[in-house]
């Protein structure tokens, strides 16, 4: 069942600081021997009032959900692509609850409200499908040594604000209609133009034609 959880900045709910830092370091330094100290000074960072980095928590009362953060750089191959949604994790509690579509939704959110037109995101392989799913585009495979996939998004194009219009308003996009209506008038065939706009009025004007040019032979 999906839940929606709050979802704040850490700066904002720094009692959670210790389990976001347990959780990174957990998931993905201590396997390769980096110390606890090494995470909480680098998560320090996203403390300071600076736009990037920037950590974000999701809880459900005081209890700690998942965290994501944006970050300028994620894979050190690609220096040239920036920023990143980055050390995404979800408590196996709040697994498969929609928790982390949201998580990693708001960091994007965020990042496109700091004007850059492009967020980037890796994964390993296996999770090419979930991030997918979550309107994330793939644009490379197969990255550093632990051939990591490459992840896009792009900022939304806003949309043109409509346009709105009166009762008695014709948009531009629709010019006024000329209906001519064929008649005859003592043996002569005329011309009624009629300039039609967007309520029932109308300007005319009455061409005659010569005589000679009766009804008959015009059929």
């Amino acid at each position: 069942m999906s839940i929606t959880p709050a979802i704040s900045d850490l700066r904002q709910r720094p009692e959670f600081f210790d389990a976001v830092a347990d959780r990174i370091w957990r998931a993905w330094w201590q396997p390769n021997g980096v110390p606890l100290d090494y995470i909480v000074g680098r998560l320090r960072e996203n403390m300071v009032a600076s736009p990037i980095p920037c950590a974000f928590v999701a809880h459900v009362g005081e209890a700690f959900a998942g965290t994501a953060s944006i970050i300028a750089s994620d894979l050190d191959e690609r220096p040239q692509c920036t920023p990143w949604v980055a050390a995404v994790w979800i408590e196996p509690a709040f697994r498969s609850r929609g928790v982390g579509r949201q998580l990693v939704d708001h960091a994007t959110a965020y990042a496109f409200g700091l004007g850059v037109p492009r967020v980037y995101l890796t994964a390993r392989p296996a999770r090419r499908s979930y991030y997918e799913e979550l309107g994330w585009t793939p644009i490379e495979d197969g990255v550093g040594g632990l051939r990591m996939t490459v992840f896009a998004r792009d900022r939304p194009c806003p949309r043109p604000p409509a346009v709105a219009h009166s009762g008695h308003e014709r948009s531009p996009s629709h010019p006024p209609a000329l209906v001519a209506h064929l008649l005859t008038r003592g043996g002569c065939a005329i011309f009624r133009v009629s300039i039609v706009k967007g309520r029932p009025r109308s300007a005319t004007a009455f061409v005659r034609m010569s005589c000679v040019a009766r009804l008959s032979r015009i059929l």
